[in-house]
């Protein structure tokens, strides 16, 4: 591989170290780093770049994305621009002519807690396909909007019980309103065909310019066998344009058992991080488990798919054979039993040198979050939902949204923060996401009042956890994070100099250029 050096720049190794003026790249590591007055060694470089006194900082990386499921947004039809129930409706009966009767008709994006015009509604997508099953995930996918023919597809009549862990919504008569929770939506996806895998790939790639595009080099993906797969042939089709960590789902956990795959088995490029577990539904879709009742909804404390000794077992049986667990957990109540969980495997994860992380943790009450930091875990959050949550939040969990989002008070007792998008969920923009960390506004509008003043963090401590703790919550800091000497040389240069601007301008920010193993891989 090439020698190349990058000069004239403000190189910021890590968020809280002084600038260097030059980089030296070689055979995808930072071998030397310079200051303006320090000689440049007598190397033999092949390429220089010349970065106009920019900004440079390591490479972001994204915690958590569904990088399959990102994919197939490309090739479905999009709700996420829908305002209003109208909207989301014109939308569909403008896709119409796309389907032929019979064909799944499959959309995802939606988000019913805008919507001040109505609800989603069997009857009404019976009206736009009366010859067509209708599959509409949410934008959190912890519900899907579904019609009367996907309903006799998959074989639910109006007597089939609420699967455990989920549920079918219905009218006050009875009859299925259109709407179904958690694992409710698990007859609906398997009925789903399969797209075809070379319009996958190409989807694919699409996705893998986006994250490169906003800066992004590495991934944790939380998917299983089939994304591996179609990752590996994505790297034999397209060549090595991202890293990809993969958290395997607990139905395919004992299938890595018998294959004696573990966390950290794998190489630059694919890797196994470990096993993700579901521990409750979502704020969206009112499903994450909480320890009170969601304000006005008396009778709605949220679902945990697990009790205690069911999510102690498969824990157990993940870290004694070496693989790191992610677990989701929205809610207070959920957050309480997980840590309840990971507070009885602690001794596992230190045999075995593991760093396991609570997924989300959206609600965490001042009683849970010291156990972060004594039993060894790792917080992986995503920002840029805060622009969605916030109305939502204080409307159905009322005064506890005050401890939605703790960023700063798990930073203090030095947990450690992983930021990512939870793409398709949110966009895998790391710079919108810096913007929600640190200003805590609805819909990114500065006139907005902060929320929680008290847990915002500053820039750099937001672009820290897009950097060091993502890579800390992989465990894979010895090699990425930074631009230390030795580290892979994976970083992205910025339009303008995100440390030291006015906040009205912190949105305008663009990546500039995006390098990956040495080599540029996007440039505007």
């Amino acid at each position: 591989m090439k020698t190349s050096l990058f000069y004239n720049a403000r190189i910021f190794p890590s968020v809280h170290s002084h600038p260097f003026h030059w980089l030296i790249a070689q055979n995808g590591r930072v071998t030397v780093l310079g200051r303006e007055k320090d000689e440049i060694p007598r190397l033999p470089i092949e390429a220089r770049f010349d970065l106009q006194g920019r900004v440079v900082i390591p490479a972001f990386g994204d915690a958590h994305v569904h990088s399959l499921w990102a994919a197939k947004a490309f090739m479905e039809i999009d709700l996420s621009g829908a305002q209003s129930l109208a909207e989301a409706l014109n939308i569909l009966k403008e896709s119409k002519t796309r389907y032929q009767p019979g064909q799944w008709v499959v959309g995802r994006g939606f988000n019913k807690n805008r919507w001040k015009d109505g609800v989603p509604a069997r009857v009404l997508l019976d009206r736009i396909f009366p010859q067509n099953p209708v599959y509409l995930e949410s934008q959190d996918c912890h519900s899907a909007w579904v019609n009367s023919l996907a309903f006799t597809n998959v074989g639910v009549k109006e007597n089939t019980p609420d699967p455990p862990g989920g549920r079918f919504l219905r009218e006050p008569e009875g009859a299925f309103s259109g709407l179904v929770l958690d694992r409710a939506m698990e007859r609906f996806k398997n009925a789903l065909p399969a797209p075809d895998e070379q319009q996958l790939l190409q989807a694919l790639d699409r996705f893998v310019g986006q994250l490169l595009t906003n800066g992004i080099t590495s991934i944790h993906t939380m998917e299983g066998a089939q994304a591996f797969s179609l990752w590996e042939k994505y790297f034999l089709r397209f060549g090595r344009k991202m890293r990809v960590v993969f958290y395997f789902p607990q139905e395919e956990m004992d299938e890595l058992i018998k294959s004696g795959l573990y966390s950290g088995y794998g190489d630059p490029w694919l890797r196994i991080g470990g096993i993700k577990f579901f521990s409750d539904g979502s704020l969206g879709s009112q499903t994450a488990a909480m320890r009170q009742p969601y304000e006005n909804q008396p009778d709605n404390m949220g679902l945990l798919l697990f009790n205690e000794d069911e999510l102690l077992e498969r824990v157990k049986r993940a870290e004694s054979h070496r693989l790191a667990t992610a677990i989701h957990a929205i809610g207070d109540r959920a957050v309480q039993l997980v840590l309840k969980v990971l507070q009885q495997t602690a001794a596992l994860r230190k045999q075995h040198g593991l760093v396991s992380r609570i997924e989300h943790a959206q609600l965490v009450p001042p009683d849970l979050l010291p156990l972060f930091r004594q039993y060894g875990l790792a917080a992986s959050m995503q920002p840029i939902h805060i622009a969605d949550d916030v109305e939502i939040a204080d409307r159905y969990w009322g005064e506890r949204s005050r401890f939605a989002y703790p960023f700063r008070s798990l930073r203090e007792i030095n947990v450690p923060l992983a930021f990512g998008s939870d793409a398709p969920v949110a966009p895998a923009d790391p710079l919108k996401g810096i913007f929600s960390a640190v200003f805590r506004k609805s819909r990114f509008q500065l006139s907005k009042p902060t929320w929680t003043v008290e847990e915002a963090l500053d820039v750099r401590q937001a672009v820290q956890a897009f950097t060091e703790g993502v890579a800390q919550a992989a465990d894979s800091s010895a090699f990425q994070g930074s631009l230390l000497t030795g580290k892979w040389a994976d970083f992205i240069v910025l339009s303008d100099d995100i440390f030291n601007m006015p906040a009205e301008r912190m949105l305008s920010v663009k990546v500039e250029k995006t390098i990956l193993d040495g080599s540029i891989v996007h440039a505007v």
